[in-house]
């Protein structure tokens, strides 16, 4: 603890840089891919929003929204299970994980069928072809987390890196070239980046022609399912209930101003928390078996550098984004750009924090995290309840309350960091 605090304030008083080691190569490792993906995609960007609607990027965000939690219920979360299991058990985890995924696939259909044929949260403007295509994107993208945590098992980053850029280029490409088709080239497009993805990652899976499904190990590390996977369901569902829930409250062509705003935000946070969030996790494994006394140390370095680099992107972005989207992306999205001021500073928390969230895996007090998701996705539904008369209102309200619940699970990893004594090293 004191180590790591006085490390905290020589960094910001030296302005001390990130030295060449694992984490930083493994970070640009991911990035270096991802970065050339994300600049295309800022650069089509404009594109995109001309040639589809708000209305259209509505339903992908609907879309998205739902693939997103039947990616991760169809898991089981045993794809974090990957990162941590013994060798030998590897790819015998990895085969019975894609038996799960096929069944938690059919699962994902019917409710999203129940949803379409309810026509709620705005699901109901899908064609009967959209349960098809939920089908086989949960399974695409269910199998590429899978995939994409062997990876980081062998911290082998290189790989991620490039499953990102075939998955947003080739995503991208399909996007516009499918433009002729309205909505569901939005749609179509994202499943065939998905797939590229997929392919990307499963080319370096290292294994013997057998397939091996296991019982015996799935219930060995039955602690994914039955802790973490209500804990993830809950927090992946607060993650993307806001373009649901803000299309059923005010319209569609709200939620897919929402949809944008979210997605240029996550230019450039989401490209840096998700590399450093994989490396972090692939490190931590190393130090709690190796050197568990560095592991406070570690946290604080890694937070203290990426708050820099978050609260220099949120203060442009709040300043900036309500004058400059409406040049960028055309006069059908000002109200993206203020979404975006109002969603600065939360997403400039959110990205710090996110980056090392994955440190309660490692903790036995994981159970703690379902309750803070629980509060969360509270958080989330009040537009609901409150109905908020201007969008930008329950926005306001749902970004001030996220960014204190932020500040709280900052402080719950933190805490955890200093009781090694909870920390699970197997």
């Amino acid at each position: 603890m004191p180590q790591g605090i006085v490390w905290v304030g020589r960094s910001v008083r030296e302005g001390k840089k990130f030295q060449k080691g694992p984490f930083l190569n493994g970070v640009l490792g991911i990035v270096k891919g991802a970065a050339l993906a994300q600049g295309l995609s800022v650069l089509a960007s404009p594109l995109i929003t001309r040639i589809y609607s708000p209305e259209a990027m509505g339903l992908l965000g609907l879309f998205v929204s739902f693939l997103a939690i039947a990616s991760t219920f169809c898991t089981f979360r045993y794809d974090v299970a990957v990162a941590v299991v013994e060798d030998d058990e590897v790819i015998p985890l990895i085969d019975s994980c894609f038996v799960i995924i096929i069944f938690g696939a059919v699962i994902s259909s019917w409710a999203f069928e129940f949803l379409r044929k309810n026509d709620n949260f705005g699901y109901g403007s899908f064609p009967i072809w959209g349960t098809w295509l939920i089908f086989v994107a949960s399974v695409l993208s269910a199998s590429s987390g899978i995939l994409r945590y062997y990876a980081l098992r062998c911290r082998d980053y290189s790989k991620v890196g490039r499953y990102n850029i075939c998955q947003a280029l080739i995503g991208l490409i399909a996007k516009i070239l499918l433009s002729f088709s309205g909505f569901f080239g939005l749609v179509l497009g994202d499943i065939v980046g998905r797939f590229a993805g997929f392919k990307a990652l499963w080319v370096s899976v290292h294994r013997e022609k057998n397939f091996y499904f296991s019982r015996k190990i799935l219930f060995k590390y039955k602690l994914y399912p039955v802790v973490h996977l209500p804990s993830s369901f809950i927090n992946t569902l607060a993650l993307i209930a806001l373009v649901p829930i803000f299309t059923e409250v005010y319209s569609l062509k709200v939620g897919g101003c929402l949809v944008l705003a979210q997605r240029v935000l996550s230019l450039p946070f989401g490209l840096v928390s998700e590399a450093v969030g994989d490396v972090f996790y692939g490190e931590i494994s190393r130090i709690i078996k190796e050197d568990s006394a560095n592991l406070t140390t570690f946290l604080l370095e890694t937070v203290v550098r990426l708050a820099f680099f978050g609260g220099g992107v949120g203060v442009c972005t709040w300043f900036f984004a309500p004058v400059v989207v409406p040049y960028v992306f055309g006069s059908s999205w000002i109200l993206t750009g203020e979404m975006m001021s109002i969603m600065a500073p939360w997403t400039a928390i959110a990205f710090t924090v996110s980056s090392v969230s994955r440190l309660i895996f490692y903790s036995e007090l994981s159970w703690i995290k379902f309750y803070y998701d629980l509060i969360s996705l509270i958080v989330i539904g009040m537009p609901l309840l409150l109905k908020f008369e201007n969008p930008l209102d329950a926005l306001i309200f749902v970004a001030t309350f996220q960014s204190l619940l932020y500040i709280l699970y900052f402080i719950l990893i933190f805490y955890i960091s200093l009781r090694r004594d909870k920390i699970i090293k197997s």
